[in-house]
């Protein structure tokens, strides 16, 4: 037996009403359609679903069970109807970004005050992932954006470019590091920085030098800067320290390429949120 869904529909409305000619109204369909529908109804269930009376219809015992399901799967479409709409029209919803606290700094945090002052019902989760682990969160819809460097390695999904930045080899100027010179402090495997890092220890003969891996930039700075070794930094991230002399530039003879910085997405599974903070990035940041 298949159950027609309009047919469900009318049923339940004219269950509500306990009126056919009400339920009409209400559906703004004529009462004979709905009388038809009724009894077709009834004829593909073989059973009687309502008894006439004065003031209108009544249930019967199974009508009142059918009634139920029907109540049921009907306030959950109903949820999800309204669900939808709240979504495509803004008025609730999440954004998921990974991005790194530097990066974040310079693209996210002005980009999320003009979002959340469009759309303030919308919420905004922020997370921190190295680049291999978050293009797959990404790849799995986990999260929506990823704002990191350009990989020539990552496929299967959009990059918009965001801004240009350099990498640099620093360390601490104060005459009692001068010989700390042959110690690495990098970011952890599967960043893209490591990456880079990786490429210059191996051009340069150093792969036996000792490393050590930190958690972000803003640890490795302050070992850089407590004389602990060189670090390997987005240039931007160290242009206050080095004009300070808090930093200076170490292996400046080695000319890391122009790192391209954006955001990674699949267009395909975008919520409308997620498109509308995409175009706010871009419009402030590209």
């Amino acid at each position: 037996m298949e159950l027609n869904l309009e047919a469900l529909k009318i049923f339940y409305e004219v269950a509500k009403a306990k009126n056919i000619t009400k339920a009409a109204e209400k559906l703004f369909i004529s009462q004979p359609a709905v009388t038809q529908t009724i009894k077709k109804l009834e004829t593909d269930i073989d059973a009687t679903l309502f008894i006439r009376n004065k003031k209108g219809v009544q249930l019967t015992r199974i009508g009142e069970e059918i009634f139920e399901k029907v109540e049921s799967a009907i306030v959950t479409f109903e949820s999800v109807e309204k669900t939808l709409k709240e979504y495509n029209g803004l008025t609730r919803g999440k954004v998921i970004i990974s991005c790194g606290v530097s990066i974040g700094k310079k693209v996210l945090v002005g980009t999320i005050e003009e979002f959340v002052s469009a759309y303030p019902d919308v919420s905004i989760v922020q997370t921190d992932d190295v680049q291999s682990r978050s293009i797959e969160k990404l790849r799995r819809g986990e999260i929506d954006l990823l704002i990191t460097q350009f990989n020539s390695d990552i496929e299967g999904f959009e990059f918009k470019k965001l801004y240009n930045e350099k990498y640099v080899l620093v360390k601490s100027p104060r005459p009692e590091f001068a010989n700390n010179d042959l110690r690495f402090i990098t970011t952890g495997l599967g960043s893209y920085s490591n990456k880079l890092f990786a490429e210059f220890i191996e051009k340069r003969g150093l792969t036996d030098v000792p490393v050590i891996r930190g958690t972000g930039y803003n640890i490795i700075t302050a070992l850089c800067k407590s004389g602990v070794g060189v670090g390997i930094l987005p240039s931007f991230l160290a242009e206050d320290e080095i004009k300070n002399k808090e930093l200076e530039v170490v292996f400046d003879d080695y000319q890391f390429p122009a790192i391209e910085y954006g955001v990674y997405y699949n267009e395909k599974n975008l919520t409308r949120a997620a498109k509308e903070f995409l175009k706010m990035l871009i419009s402030l940041n590209a």
